[in-house]
This record gives C-alpha cells, structure tokens and sequence, in this order.
C-alpha cells in the first residue's frame, strides 16, 4: 500500500486504511472490526475491559487543562458504546464544556438523529459566533 492509499486513524499509526475502503462499506466493515480487536480488544467484554492498544490511553488530565475560553461541544448518542454517563465525565473535566446526549442514537447521531445533531451543533456554534 503507497503513502497515498493510507489514511491514518487518530494519532495510532500503526493502523492505516486505505482510503478507498474508507469509502466502501463491507470491506471497510471487516478492518474496522479488526482494528477495533487491535485497538479495544476482543471478546463481548472488550468495551468495558479493553485488553488491546488503548487498555492505558487515558487523556482526562490533559482535558482539565484546555484553556476556557475554549467552548467544548462534547456529544454523544443516547444508546453510544461511550455512554451518556462517560461523557458526562468528560464534561465534567473540560473547561467550559456543555454536554449534548442525541436522543435514540448510537454512534451516528448525525445519521440517526440528524434534526437533534445538528441543532445541537447550530445551537454551539451560534454562541461561539456570539463569544468571538
């Protein structure tokens, strides 16, 4: 796979896509999987005692110091695999952070809640518009 084809997934280099399959639904499904095992771990437990790459990645600290003047949207689905309850932690930690839960969505509430999702994100914007 060239440089070109790759496509990196956070700042884990280690696992690169191709674009293409990015773009493409089953294929892209069977690497997500697989990156999710490398990543999370495997098994039914894996999200709620990861055993892969991230069984340490914990960023909460770094959160707490975002500068507030910085406006956070922090948002996620009613039925998402980071829970409601997580990311009310997260927002707790952050600065000047507001909280949005998208009614009967997992982790594509821009897909399955699109008129709440985005009227959450108008709804941040325009104050940040405001604030600047």
């Amino acid at each position: 796979m060239s440089p070109d084809e790759r496509r990196e997934i956070g700042d884990h280099s280690q696992f690169l896509i191709p674009s293409a399959l990015m773009e493409s639904g089953e294929e892209f499904e069977q690497y997500g999987h697989a990156i999710f095992d490398v990543m999370v771990g495997k098994g039914v437990f894996a999200p709620i005692f990861p055993t892969g790459n991230l069984k340490n990645h914990e960023r909460l600290e770094v959160l707490s110091n975002l500068d507030p003047r910085i406006r956070v949207l922090v948002m996620v689905g009613e039925h998402d695999e980071m829970s409601p309850r997580a990311a009310a932690d997260i927002n707790r930690t952050i600065p000047n952070s507001e909280l949005v839960v998208v009614p009967g969505a997992a982790h594509l509430g821009f897909w399955e809640n699109p008129e709440e999702y985005f009227k959450a994100i108008d709804k941040h914007l325009k104050v940040v518009d405001a604030s600047v």
